[in-house]
């Protein structure tokens, strides 16, 4: 597999984000003439104890940024997010309300599960459960393999055929929300934080591809984008599988998958959109799809380089997104005694396909980033303003109380959307 990154950004003590000075492509060439850290699996290049040096000399360090390499979609954001602790922080508390939250929700789920099976009073039948085992197993098999070969259809986000991203006008865009309220809307309407930025991408690409100033009425571009919301719009999601726990942060492993998902642009109420995405997660969870997709990312790493290669530029072909997450850390962490206020991640652009959007939570705080190519998605701050809009009135529909900052800062964000830079912005 070829090598992709990740970009971690720290603020250890402003409250506001501004505009990073971070020079992207000089820091990846200094990380390329790394030699891979032996203490870590082959597939990852240990670059973490070299960070902070910027700020050990004289004046206090106020911000921190940094590359990890790694394999395309091997690397769990949940490591990353480790090794960061690990690595970086001073000595955190042997706590985590994370793994209590995942143990009573299984828990929870196990006992629904029973009343599922047992709750007309009758034991479900053995032979009945093989063949619905067997239903779930065919149909990852078929997500996981036969439709490989069934490309995304094309988009305003996805590159064209035979090209690849350029690297030469990156853009990194962030905005972020109160993490409370975020949770408190989804719970509201039954959704999880990623069912609810599947269901934000949904509404923010279908009023991005029907924008008036970048795609008029009447153009043939603006009638191929109407013509393409008839169907849905394919990206690849990460799908863990692991239990976090405190003794997790002491080693480093991989068990993650990237399926398939398919944002239902074609529908236009809220309630469909937000029960299709709901769906699909839940049969991710209970089906066999990420573990099928995670056998053959491993399989593949086994077989000679042109068969390897071609087959990953055909699981590229099939999204014209890639979202990455990692999950709420709510506990505040710190670097030489220095609280960190916020963190930034941005997930890498994964193999042949345009942008990608980021989920990071921490210390109460929600980030949503996007990275893109400019000569791929012309407008990404404008997509993202869609995004964090969208966002916001889910909150304001959902949450107990309304956020009239989310508004204030939307409008910010949308004065910035059309400006032709290609520094980071936040908001």
């Amino acid at each position: 597999f070829e090598w992709n990154h990740h970009l971690f950004e720290c603020t250890l003590k402003s409250d506001t984000v501004e505009s990073s000075e971070f020079e992207f492509e000089q820091e990846l060439s200094r990380i390329q003439s790394l030699k891979p850290d032996t203490k870590r699996p082959s597939w990852q290049i240990h670059v973490l104890k070299n960070v902070i040096s910027r700020g050990q000399c004289g004046t206090a360090l106020n911000h921190v940024a940094f590359v990890l390499h790694v394999h395309h979609w091997i690397a769990d954001g949940i490591s990353l997010f480790e090794l960061l602790l690990h690595d970086l922080a001073d000595p955190i508390e042997k706590t985590n309300n994370v793994d209590t939250f995942r143990r009573t929700k299984s828990q929870q789920s196990r006992k629904g599960e029973k009343k599922h099976l047992f709750g007309s009073g009758k034991l479900v039948s053995f032979g009945s459960r093989i063949v619905h085992h067997a239903t779930l197993f065919v149909r990852a098999y078929i997500d996981a393999s036969i439709r490989l070969w069934i490309p995304d259809q094309r988009s305003p986000f996805a590159l064209k055929a035979g090209a690849h991203l350029s690297g030469e006008k990156v853009v990194l865009s962030g905005a972020r929300v109160d993490l409370p309220s975020l949770k408190s809307a989804a719970r509201s309407a039954g959704l999880t934080i990623m069912e609810t930025m599947l269901y934000t991408m949904t509404r923010a690409i279908q009023r991005y591809m029907r924008d008036d100033d970048l795609f008029p009425k009447g153009t043939k571009e603006r009638a191929s984008n109407e013509q393409r919301l008839k169907s849905t719009i394919s990206l690849a999601i990460p799908f863990s599988f692991r239990q976090l726990s405190v003794n997790s942060l002491q080693s480093v492993k991989n068990d993650v998958a990237v399926p398939y998902v398919t944002l239902p642009v074609n529908r236009s109420e809220s309630k469909q959109q937000q029960q299709s995405v709901r769906s699909q997660i839940q049969r991710f969870r209970e089906g066999y799809t990420p573990r099928v997709v995670n056998f053959f990312m491993h399989i593949l790493a086994f077989l000679p380089r042109t068969i390897r290669n071609i087959l990953w530029w055909r699981a590229c072909r099939r999204v014209s997104f890639v979202v990455s997450s990692l999950p709420p850390q709510n506990t505040q962490i710190s670097i030489q005694g220095m609280p960190i206020e916020s963190i930034q991640y941005w997930a890498p652009t994964s193999g042949n396909v345009g942008p990608s959007v980021s989920v990071f939570s921490y210390n109460n705080e929600f980030w949503m980033g996007m990275r893109t190519d400019k000569a791929t998605v012309p407008q990404p701050r404008l997509f993202l303003y869609y995004m964090y809009d969208e966002l916001s009135k889910f909150v304001d529909t959902y949450s107990e109380h309304g956020l009239v900052e989310y508004r204030e800062a939307a409008q910010r964000l949308h004065r910035k959307a059309r400006d032709d830079c290609v520094q980071p912005e936040y908001i």
